[in-house]
Parts: C-alpha cells; sequence; structure tokens
C-alpha cells in the first residue's frame, strides 16, 4: 500500500510539473526583468516604470532595472520588446500613441501594434485640459465652440506635432463640434504652451500639470478638462462630459505590455502584482496622486477590448483629417 501510494504521488507530480501553466508560474522570474521604457527619462512613462520595478523586485526578489529606448513616436522601444523572447522577462510601459495612433500615423511600422503584443495592464489616465490665451474672449467651452462657428478658420491652436494627442484632440473636438480650427503645429509641448502663453496662439489640449501653474497665474484660462470628474486643483471648471463633449473621451493613457506569445499564466503574475501595487493607499498617493494620475480599473480582456476601440477611434480621426508622418 504504501508502495502504491508513493508511486501515485509521483505521478501526480509529473502530471502537475507537466502542465504549462504550472511549470510557467514556478520558473518566473528566473533572471533579470527588464522594463522598456520608449522615452527619455524624466517622464511620466519614467516615473511609472519605476514605480512598477520596485513593486515587481519586492514581490519576487528578481532585480528589475528600467531601459530607455527613445525614438521615432515610440516606435524604437515598442519594436525592442516586439522581438524580445516571449517569457515576461522583457517589459514595456508605453502610451497609447504607440498602440492606437501609430498604426494609422504610418504606411509601415517596426513592429505589428495588433499583434505582436500581450496587453498586461493598463495603468493609468493622464488628465489634459482644453486652454485659451486670455486673450480669447470666451470663458467656456460653449463660448469658444460658437466663436469659432462664427469665424469659421480664424481661430488656431498650438500643437506638439503632426499627428501628436494634441492635434488629434482638437481635431475630433472639431469634427464633433462641427468647428474648422488652423493648427500651429511645434516640436514639443513647452515651445507650443510658451507661444499660447505668449498670444502666439489661442488655444491646446495640454497636460493638466503642465497648465496648471499657468492657470493659477492667470496666463491661460482653462475652458474644460478631459477627466472622469472635476479635479480639485480647479473645482470650478468642468470636464467636457459636462461641457456636453463626453463623446471625446480622448485623455491620455498608459499600459503595460509583453510581448505577444508570452504565456497567459505569466501574465496574469505580472497583472496581479501590478493590480495589487494600484489597490495599495501609499503607491496611489506617491505614484498616481503626486502626478494627477487617474489609476484605471480594466480586467485583462477588457483591456484588450479596449485598445481595439480606441485604435478605430483614432483611425477614423486620423483618416478624416488626412494626416500622414510618410
Amino acid at each position: 500500500m504504501h508502495t502504491l501510494l508513493k508511486s501515485a504521488i509521483g505521478a501526480l507530480s509529473i502530471t502537475l510539473a507537466g502542465l504549462p501553466g504550472a511549470a510557467h508560474a514556478q520558473a518566473y522570474p528566473s533572471k533579470l526583468i527588464t522594463v522598456v521604457v520608449p522615452a527619455p527619462p524624466g517622464g511620466l512613462l519614467d516615473i511609472l516604470a519605476r514605480a512598477l520595478a520596485q513593486r515587481f523586485t519586492s514581490a519576487w526578489g528578481q532585480q528589475v532595472i528600467v531601459e530607455y529606448k527613445p525614438g521615432a513616436n515610440f516606435q524604437i522601444g515598442a519594436a525592442l520588446v516586439a522581438k524580445s523572447a516571449p517569457d515576461g522577462h522583457t517589459l514595456l510601459v508605453s502610451p497609447e500613441v504607440a498602440f492606437t495612433i501609430n498604426p494609422s500615423l504610418y504606411a509601415k511600422l517596426q513592429y505589428d501594434a495588433a499583434k505582436d503584443f500581450a496587453p498586461i495592464s493598463v495603468l493609468a489616465f493622464a488628465n489634459e485640459a482644453l486652454i485659451a490665451s486670455p486673450a480669447l474672449p470666451v470663458n467656456s467651452i460653449q463660448e469658444l465652440i460658437a466663436l469659432a462657428r462664427a469665424k469659421p478658420g480664424a481661430l488656431n491652436y498650438g500643437s506638439f506635432g503632426r499627428g501628436s494627442t494634441a492635434h488629434l484632440h482638437m481635431a475630433l473636438l472639431g469634427r464633433i463640434a462641427d468647428i474648422d480650427l488652423t493648427a500651429i503645429h511645434y516640436k514639443g509641448s513647452t515651445p507650443a504652451l510658451t507661444d499660447l502663453v505668449g498670444g502666439h496662439v489661442q488655444l491646446m489640449f495640454a497636460d493638466f500639470r503642465a497648465a496648471l501653474p499657468q492657470a493659477y497665474e492667470g496666463k491661460v484660462r482653462v475652458l474644460a478638462v478631459e477627466s472622469i470628474a472635476r479635479l480639485p486643483q480647479l473645482p470650478d471648471v468642468p470636464t467636457l462630459a459636462e461641457a456636453g463633449y463626453a463623446d471625446i473621451n480622448a485623455r491620455t493613457w498608459f499600459g503595460l505590455f509583453a510581448p505577444a506569445a508570452t504565456p497567459q499564466d505569466i501574465v496574469v503574475k505580472i497583472n496581479a502584482v501590478v493590480q495589487q501595487a494600484f489597490a495599495d493607499a501609499e503607491f496611489r498617493q506617491r505614484v498616481l496622486a503626486a502626478n494627477m494620475l487617474e489609476p484605471v480599473d480594466l480586467a485583462l480582456d477588457a483591456f484588450a477590448r479596449f485598445i481595439v476601440a480606441e485604435r478605430a477611434k483614432w483611425g477614423s480621426v486620423i483618416e478624416d483629417q488626412r494626416i500622414t508622418l510618410d
């Protein structure tokens, strides 16, 4: 009987070890983990990547490094991860641009946004603000739209460049509100905001963090914010939804990805640590609230569907505006 029991236990152990999920879960992580940031250090991507790297190290006792691969509108870093071994040891923290905007902006990408990645978790929304020069005689989005309809093409706005989120968000507003605005493109958000403060451009969608100090000083006027609810920093400013433009829903988001074909149990294991971090009040305050980021609660399958819907939305705007970078 004792021999039979030992044989049965041995057979069961062999069977369990042979299950793909069990083997992957036990083995991961087995070496250094690299979190790739497709942008220079110092921005929101860097903040999120470093915060997650610390949580992964604490959870698994494995060294995690952050590696910066900027360039080509996030393509270089994304392509590196797409071509990495699908074992969960190379991850990507990326903005939406790489997955929902680039596929329609470029005739040929260095990666396939739909097929080369396994979505792990959406991380956060970055709130943006629709801001105006104080010299522009409008105090609300309704007044802005009335003025724009009365003077088609006369109002201009700054963007970070053709195909940037600032460009596309304003193009979406123009399409939904049926107004004609003139784009003035800059090489980056800082010169665009500087020219708006200086009165050289009239409107702009800008990162709320960057716009807030200028708003407090009266150098810009905030007409609406792209957020779920009114923001405590400017409680009197309505959201776009409150202003009647909920269909814009164009906040910038950031996500965590692995190469396609990464085993599902590894994806689930990584996702679990991310969810634990975002449920931690101290993490939410230090990483999210301190950087004016909003957490996002989406299950794995819901995140994948969300990406597909976002890609279709921005693809439609890009096609409608005939925007291309090739």
